[in-house]
Formats: structure tokens, sequence, C-alpha cells
């Protein structure tokens, strides 16, 4: 399937050859891997959670995207292979249930996977459409999802 772009959403991009089969496998299975991680870390701890703040500006409510809900988050450190500490906040309920949401501020706390494995090549498609120079950083922050359909960068 050729690259998709969506007129009303400038930047995004739908390239379902872009990963091929078997890495697209991995990204999944390194998410759930990182979801369990992070469940992990938080242990259920429900007493514990922070209320998140998030601005809901009236030119993007609507029914299908305003959060519907109070929303919070637990503060998390994870180690990863390299001994290398990564921060997050972490919403273990996102919206509904069965949602998650990790964010990852700053390219320092990204997780191995998604800095090793992903950032690349998607920093190869942003600067190949003149969003940001070749030798220039991706933004941060990076987002991961539950159930693992978003890795946002």
């Amino acid at each position: 399937m050729p690259r998709q772009q969506f007129r009303h959403i400038p930047g995004l991009f739908l390239d379902t050859d872009y990963f091929a089969p078997d890495q697209c496998s991995q990204l999944v299975r390194q998410s759930l891997a990182l979801y369990e991680r992070l469940e992990t870390a938080v242990g259920g701890a429900e007493g514990s959670l922070e209320t998140a703040h998030i601005p809901q500006p009236a030119y993007v409510r609507s029914a299908e995207h305003n959060l519907k809900s109070e929303e919070h988050f637990a503060r998390v450190a994870l180690t990863e292979e390299d001994q290398r500490t990564i921060r997050c906040e972490y919403f273990p309920r996102y919206g509904e249930d069965g949602h998650a949401l990790a964010y990852f501020q700053r390219n320092a706390n990204l997780p191995d996977f998604v800095a090793r494995d992903l950032a690349p090549g998607v920093h190869g498609l942003v600067a190949s459409e003149g969003f940001v120079a070749p030798d220039q950083e991706l933004p941060a922050p990076a987002l991961v999802t539950h159930p693992p359909l978003a890795l946002c960068l």
C-alpha cells in the first residue's frame, strides 16, 4: 500500500510498508513488555496516583475526542538494559477501561527499543518530508499507548 496522507491532519502519514512485518511484531512485543513493566511499577497503587490537569479548550471539545473522565497518573522510573534510568508519567487508565498511556519527556527518557528501533525510522520519514533537518533531533515527548496501537514521537 502506498503511503497515505490526510489533508485534514497535516503531518499524519500512514505507510503500512515502512516497517517490515517482523519489525512491527517486535515493536508490538516490546510495547507489551513495556506495558507490563509499567503496570508492575505502579502495582495497583490507586491511592498514590496524581490528578492530571489536562486543558480542554472549547475549540477541541467534541463528543468523540473529549476526555469524559478525570485522568490520574503515577510518576514512574524504570531501569533499562544498560542500567540507565528513564522516567515517565504513566496513566494506567486513560479515557476508558483497557487504555493506558505513558508520557516520556525528553529524548533521554525514551525506552531503549523506542530510541534504537523506532526513532531512527520515524526521523528518516519526518526529515524526508522536510519537517526537520536531517541532522536535527526529533522533538520529545514520546507517547506509548496500550493497546500498542500508537507509538508517537
